[in-house]
């Protein structure tokens, strides 16, 4: 794995990966991504040979939107993503932080 292309077919070849951005895209945030963890633990994993996905605390979806500040929009979000993608929610929670104002606020899931 020597380049960004090499990351991006990796992802793309992991269906619970590609489950999850899917999730995310749903929501048409403006200007998003998935991040942190989610792809530097599938990166460690693949150049370490580990065959058991490194469990994550949290999968983090941020975004920029000028026009969208507030704290409850946010925690819409994150039901959202945790209920659309149950795998989220039960694993490890949904993160959806907008970078106009850069709280990180967590959800454990949809029936919390």
């Amino acid at each position: 794995m020597k380049t960004e292309g090499d990351i991006i077919q990796l992802i793309e070849e992991d269906s619970w990966m590609m489950d999850i951005i899917h999730a995310a895209a749903t929501l048409r945030l403006p200007d998003w991504w998935v991040c942190a963890g989610f792809v530097r633990a599938k990166i460690w994993d693949t150049l370490h040979q580990v065959n058991k996905r490194t469990p994550l605390s949290d999968i983090d979806v941020i975004f920029f939107d000028s026009t969208r500040s507030e704290e409850e929009y946010e925690k819409r979000l994150e039901q959202q993503l945790s209920c659309w993608h149950p795998m989220v929610g039960e694993k490890s929670g949904a993160d959806a932080s907008n970078q106009w104002t850069s709280p990180l606020y967590i959800l454990s899931g949809c029936n919390g």
